[in-house]
């Protein structure tokens, strides 16, 4: 094995580890490495991250503040003080 290719493994086997262990989330680059693993596609495992994420928020205690967020009522001044394109 080419020392190029023991660094590429030792890169993605820590990533991996470290996702099933709980101490890192899925990002870009894990999930391109799980993408070549398993042949499910990067944005499988960014959307299971982001369900992942979502979960813990609405079950935890920052969504009763959440809820405190009124509705946003946009007026065309606004709309023509912060113009989309």
């Amino acid at each position: 094995m080419k020392s190029a290719d023991y660094a590429s493994s030792q890169y993605i086997y820590s990533n991996v580890n470290e996702l099933i262990h709980g101490k890192r989330g899925v990002t870009p680059d894990t999930a391109l490495c799980l993408e070549q693993l398993f042949g499910m596609s990067a944005r499988f495992w960014l959307n299971l991250q982001l369900a992942w994420d979502i979960y813990h928020l609405v079950h935890s205690h920052v969504v009763k503040e959440i809820g405190k967020i009124g509705i946003l009522h946009i007026t065309s001044k606004v709309v023509d003080t912060f113009p989309l394109f």
